[in-house]
């Protein structure tokens, strides 16, 4: 959840006017070709919600203030899956009605949207992603399980980007190499400066370039990658990383392979601003295949930070999926996405 210290007004309407343009925007994404377009999945939807509560304002024991509450949430889903484009968004308006007190209506705006366009044979993709959602402002305050209660602590966050990406295969092998740009902004509405973290409005930039080969059934896999992430903000100070890596997996029987992954970072105990690859790196480990789905993977080494270490664990049977990931990365509230959302 997105932390923020400095507490919306107790009337808290969601303006027309301050998501006007993030709506059309995101709207566009999901519909960027709907004058060629001839089959579109249009679903939409309305929920009627009453909810009776005994804690409306989640106050102390003894406190405890009772209510009714009221939603009428209108919504749409549009979908469209062609060779050359895949599209899915979903908006729900949430009207949130208080019998008690009317000063605690509330109307917010969610949005999903993801779309990808195949420009050129398989080579020239570029995705769009947009969202709208809610999220606790102060997590030293009271913090809300959903927006259905009494509360001042929620605020509005809005994100967007632009990935444009490119991919070469040479021949017939298994060697590939693929180059990536994004572009994207966050928006907080409602939050201010001076909140828990210094959470602050920001538009980033990253940078991807991959050459090396397909995982391989037996066989040799390798890689070279690049990366660069570097976030500015409105007011706080601004964020850049740089990464260069080489990594060999080596095959010791079909399913145990040797995995070493070193390269050059940036360090960010002297400087979150300055990027540049002055850190060497490294982390080593093995890989083990139980089939497709089935793999367990760690890894230990040395970063710039000091000790580091990774682990992956995936598991597939008739009925379920499991998924366990650890790692160590470097993230401010930018790249570390919006915190869980409180809808």
């Amino acid at each position: 959840m997105n932390p923020n210290a400095r507490a919306l007004s107790p009337k808290r309407f969601v303006s027309v006017s301050s998501l006007c343009r993030p709506m059309v925007a995101v709207i566009c994404l999901a519909l960027p070709f709907a004058a060629a377009a001839q089959q579109w999945d249009v679903e939409p939807t309305l929920e009627i919600i009453g909810t009776y509560t005994d804690n409306v304002f989640i106050a102390e024991k003894g406190l405890e203030e009772s209510d009714v509450i009221v939603q009428v949430n209108p919504g749409i889903t549009i979908r469209k899956d062609t060779g050359r484009l895949s599209t899915a968004t979903s908006y729900r308006l949430q009207s949130v009605s208080f019998e008690s007190d009317s000063s605690f209506n509330a109307v917010y705006h969610q949005l999903d949207s993801a779309s990808t366009l195949n420009i050129a044979d398989d080579r020239l993709f570029v995705d769009l992603t947009a969202r709208i959602d809610q999220s606790v402002v102060d997590p030293t305050r009271t913090i809300p399980a959903s927006n259905v209660v009494a509360t001042s602590n929620i605020g509005d966050v809005f994100t967007a980007d632009i990935n444009p990406y490119y991919i070469q295969r040479f021949g017939s092998s298994s060697v590939y190499t693929r180059l990536d740009y994004a572009y994207g902004i966050g928006q907080y509405d409602g939050f201010g400066l001076q909140t828990f973290s210094n959470v602050d409005d920001f538009s980033q930039q990253t940078g991807r370039f991959y050459l090396g080969n397909d995982e391989q059934d037996a066989g040799l896999e390798w890689s070279l990658s690049y990366d660069f992430r570097e976030v500015d903000y409105d007011l706080v100070p601004n964020f850049r990383n740089e990464r260069a890596a080489v990594g060999i997996t080596l095959p010791l029987s079909r399913n145990f392979r040797i995995v070493a992954l070193g390269g050059q970072e940036s360090d960010l105990i002297q400087s979150t601003q300055d990027g540049g690859l002055g850190e060497d790196f490294w982390e080593a480990g093995f890989r083990i295949n139980g089939g497709q789905q089935n793999v367990l993977e760690l890894r230990a080494g040395q970063r710039f930070f000091g000790d580091s270490f990774f682990g992956n664990i995936q598991f597939a049977g008739r009925r379920f999926l499991m998924s366990i990931v650890y790692r160590e990365n470097p993230t401010t509230s930018a790249l570390d996405g919006l915190g869980a959302p409180v809808s």
